[in-house]
C-alpha cells in the first residue's frame, strides 16, 4: 500500500522546487488526483503533462495567485468538481526576494505579506469546510528555518511571514483537531530552488556554512517528509513543526 492511496492533494506553488516535488511524491505514491496550482502556466502545463505521462496519477495545473480570494476558492471549487474531495493541502507557495534594508518598503513589505502568509490564511480557510464535512485531512505549512531565527538573506519580511504562519498553523491544530485535520509545518534550511539559486554565490556559500552537513538539499528530501505526514506515518502528529534543514540550527 502506498503512502497516499487514493487521496486527492492541491499544492500550492506546484510547478517548482518543493512544490513540484511534492506533486510527482503525491503522484508516485498512490494520489488519484493532485491540482497543481501556481502562477507559472508554461512551466505548470508543461510539468503536468510530464507527470501524467509517468504515473497513473491525475495531474491538473491550475493558475492561481494564492494571495486573491477569488482565485482560491476557484481553486478550491475545481479541486471539488474535478474530484469530490480535497484530503491534503500544501500551502507552500510564497517568494523570497532579497531586498536592502534602505529599499525596504510598505509596499513591498505587503506584498510578500500577501503571498506568503495571507495566502496560506486563504488556502486554509477555504478547503477547510470541506475536510470538516468529510471528517478528515491533512495541512501542511511549508514554513523556514528564518521563522526561528529571521530572514538572513531575504527580506525581512520572509523571515516574519514564515513565523506568522507557524502561529497560524498552530491555530488550525486547535481548531480543526476533533474534525480529523492535522496541520503540521514543515522547516527546511538551505536547499537546492530557484530562490536559492538567486542568491549570489557568497550568499549560497554562507547558507550552505549554516548547515551542519554542508550542502543544499534537494528539493525530494522535503517532499519525503510531507509525503510522510500525510500517510499512516503521521496520523498521530498535529500542531508541530518539524526542521527539515540538515541541522541549521545547531550553532
Amino acid at each position: 500500500m502506498n503512502a497516499v492511496d487514493g487521496k486527492v492533494a492541491i499544492v500550492t506553488g506546484g510547478a517548482s522546487g518543493i512544490g513540484l516535488a511534492c506533486v510527482l511524491s503525491f503522484a508516485s505514491n498512490g494520489a488519484t488526483g493532485v491540482l497543481m496550482a501556481d502562477v507559472n502556466d508554461e512551466l505548470g502545463n508543461r510539468e503536468a503533462q510530464k507527470i501524467n505521462a509517468a504515473t497513473n496519477c491525475d495531474v491538473q495545473y491550475m493558475q492561481t495567485d494564492v494571495s486573491s480570494e477569488e482565485q482560491v476558492e476557484n481553486m478550491v471549487n475545481y479541486a471539488m468538481e474535478t474530484w469530490g474531495h480535497i484530503d491534503i493541502l500544501i500551502n507552500n507557495a510564497g517568494i523570497c526576494p532579497v531586498v536592502k534594508w534602505e529599499d525596504i518598503t510598505k509596499k513591498n513589505w505587503d506584498h510578500i505579506m500577501d503571498v506568503n502568509l495571507n495566502g496560506m490564511f486563504l488556502c486554509t480557510m477555504k478547503v477547510t469546510p470541506h475536510m470538516r464535512k468529510q471528517h478528515g485531512g491533512r495541512i501542511i505549512f511549508v514554513s523556514s528555518t528564518s521563522a526561528l531565527v529571521g530572514s538572513n538573506i531575504a527580506h525581512p519580511a520572509y523571515g516574519a511571514s514564515k513565523a506568522a504562519g507557524l502561529a497560524f498553523m498552530k491555530s488550525v491544530a486547535k481548531e480543526f483537531a476533533a474534525d480529523g485535520i492535522l496541520t503540521s509545518a514543515i522547516l527546511p534550511g538551505p536547499i537546492e530552488t530557484g530562490i536559492s539559486r538567486s542568491f549570489t554565490e557568497e550568499q549560497r556559500a554562507d547558507m550552505a556554512k549554516t548547515c551542519l552537513l554542508k550542502r543544499y538539499a534537494a528539493p525530494s528530501e522535503i517532499a519525503d517528509v510531507i509525503v510522510f505526514l500525510c500517510g499512516p506515518g503521521g496520523s498521530f502528529i498535529t500542531g508541530t513543526s518539524i526542521q527539515v534543514s540538515g541541522g541549521a540550527l545547531l550553532w
